[in-house]
């Protein structure tokens, strides 16, 4: 039986990605032949490339293991980082098949918390904008098609242990701006750190 950690509502908008904070670095767009086929080489063999249900993202840090040892924040200043889920260092997967309920959390339904949609590994918003790793490394939502330079635009799936993955890899960095955070596929600067981004059931609370 599966059991699934709830995110209060009260904590969501601290760890769930916002529909009001994707920022646009350019308005130029790409036309749908030409970002359709920005996706990584490697795919997850495991991963569920298309969910039904609307989700979320919850962020959870990863704090143990080489993964942290390797990418934890060296500077001063950075806020205390807390593990507010499930959330273990990511390995590779022992799981023998494609888990079909891929929910292991659940948030409170929130206005303004960002509501994705997974379909043939493309991810879009409730604005149907496209979700995509842009020329900076950094994960946002565009379109109605990404922007030019971008990076992926597709490859998207979600793991057994209910992590979005990109490609083979459900590690992304969390990284410090002004009084804000924005996530990237890579380790871009020392005041970032690794999570994984867990999908979110929205449930009426």
């Amino acid at each position: 039986m599966q059991i699934k950690n709830v995110v209060a509502a009260a904590t969501l908008s601290s760890i769930a990605l916002a529909e009001t904070t994707t920022t646009k670095a350019s308005t130029t767009t790409l036309g749908p032949s030409a970002w359709t086929t920005l996706t990584p080489n490697a795919t997850f063999s495991l991963g569920l490339s298309t969910e039904a249900s609307t989700f979320g993202i919850g962020i959870a840090p990863i704090t143990t293991g080489s993964i942290w040892d390797k990418y934890h924040p060296t500077t001063t200043g950075t806020s205390t980082i807390s593990n507010p889920t499930s959330a273990t260092e990511s390995a590779v997967s022992e799981a023998t098949a494609v888990n079909q309920d891929p929910f292991y959390a659940v948030a409170c339904k929130a206005p303004g918390v960002l509501n994705i949609t997974l379909e043939d590994g493309i991810l879009k918003d409730s604005h149907d904008r496209v979700g995509s790793i842009v020329a900076n490394r950094q994960f946002q939502f565009d379109g109605p098609t990404p922007q030019a330079g971008a990076i992926y635009a597709g490859g998207w799936s979600i793991s057994p242990e209910g992590n979005l993955v990109l490609g083979e890899d459900d590690i992304f960095f969390q990284c410090l701006s002004g009084d804000f955070y924005n996530i990237y596929d890579e380790y871009v600067a020392e005041q970032c750190y690794p999570v994984n981004l867990q999908v979110l059931e929205y449930v009426d609370c």
